[in-house]
């Protein structure tokens, strides 16, 4: 705009593949979801919303058709000792 701010409009939601997996913290602290041998970086204040830990069971949604580096946490499965 005028004003110097970015508009953007969406067309329509991609569609959305879910995923389950492990969830992972990096050494560096960054959360990531592991499964069928790839990897995609988490939000660190969804994981700590479901209060995720690693080794837990993590659900998540990435686009059906193509790459992502990034995955929405759905849900997190708590492991149980």
């Amino acid at each position: 705009t005028a004003t110097g701010t970015f508009v953007y409009k969406q067309i329509g939601p991609i569609e959305r593949a879910r995923v389950v997996g492990a969830l992972e913290r990096t050494a560096s602290g960054e959360y990531i979801a592991l499964a069928d041998g790839k990897k995609w970086r988490l939000l660190t204040a969804s994981v700590t919303y479901y209060k995720g830990e690693s080794g837990d069971e993590i659900v998540i949604l990435v686009p059906k058709n193509g790459d992502s580096k990034w995955a929405a946490v759905e849900n997190i499965v708590r492991k149980t000792e």
